[in-house]
């Protein structure tokens, strides 16, 4: 309504299955894909993979490099080397 644009990227589930109850939802193959232009990062999953991702070229890709760790899952100082404000969910 608001003309926000909400995209989705998950290492585990398939394409198919994160489809399913999203409508209105881009759904991304890769991290750089999710990243591309956005405003912000919610992780809401802590899956090793995300421990692994190149932050700092994904916060190049970002209108705003901004990130909220929903599990406080991710290394803050490594996140805010790589560019992005950071901010942790229940710190």
């Amino acid at each position: 309504r608001l003309g926000a644009k909400v995209k989705a990227y998950d290492p585990i589930i398939s394409q198919t299955g994160m489809r399913h109850g999203l409508s209105n939802v881009i759904v991304e193959t890769d991290p750089e894909r999710l990243a591309d232009s956005c405003d912000a990062l919610v992780l809401v999953t802590d899956w090793d993979q995300f421990q692994k991702l190149d932050y700092g070229k994904m916060a190049q890709l970002m209108n705003h490099p901004v990130i909220i760790d929903g599990r406080n899952f991710l290394d803050r100082n490594q996140l805010e080397r790589a560019g992005f404000s950071y901010l942790g969910i229940g710190r």
